[in-house]
């Protein structure tokens, strides 16, 4: 099954073919980081309680970008800070992207037509950073099959077939738009 997503314009698309739990880990991250991300687009009234954000992890060259590639923009919290990528056309968030030696991206489920067909969630992470008294977890699960997964599924034979940066946010080794770094200021008017 392909899953469909869309910007809310309906300008940018893109898609994830072989949608079904075995593409991916459906995550529900509480982190700061993904709350300002989400708050920086406008999409935090979607969070889920305690303040998480739906994600589903999975490598990058998995999504595929069908309509409005040059509307991809980058935004990182901070010089070091992962790749996050939304339209520019309206601030649809579209994925929180780490490159590098562990290639994965959290997909956010947020424009997406049907949170289900992603399977059940299978990991907690930040649970630590949660909004307290908002239905928020108490402790992470989940963590330590991902990572593994990640490692040994995705990083190693991406490695030795040379595809760590199989994605479409890249092309010939480089992100396809300049990054908009958030000062510190900026950052903290969206962090809590």
């Amino acid at each position: 099954m392909t899953l469909s997503f869309e910007c809310t314009c309906g300008q940018t698309a893109w898609e994830l073919p072989g949608a079904d739990a075995s593409a991916g880990t459906r995550t529900i991250c509480y982190c700061r980081d993904c709350r300002a991300f989400a708050r920086y687009l406008g999409v935090d009234d979607r969070m889920e309680p305690g303040g998480g954000v739906d994600l589903f992890i999975t490598r990058p060259g998995r999504i595929h970008v069908t309509r409005g590639l040059e509307n991809m923009a980058l935004m990182k919290l901070s010089p070091n800070g992962r790749e996050r990528w939304y339209t520019s056309c309206c601030k649809s968030p579209v994925t929180s992207h780490l490159a590098g030696w562990a290639p994965m991206a959290g997909l956010l489920a947020l424009p997406a037509v049907d949170r289900d067909a992603l399977g059940e969630v299978r990991m907690i992470y930040g649970a630590k950073d949660a909004i307290p008294g908002q239905g928020a977890p108490e402790a992470n699960r989940g963590v330590a099959a991902l990572m593994l997964r990640i490692l040994f599924g995705w990083a190693l034979p991406g490695f030795v077939l040379r595809r760590l940066r199989d994605t479409p946010f890249y092309k010939d080794g480089r992100p396809i738009a300049e990054a908009t770094i958030l000062t510190k200021d900026q950052r903290a008017a969206i962090t809590d």
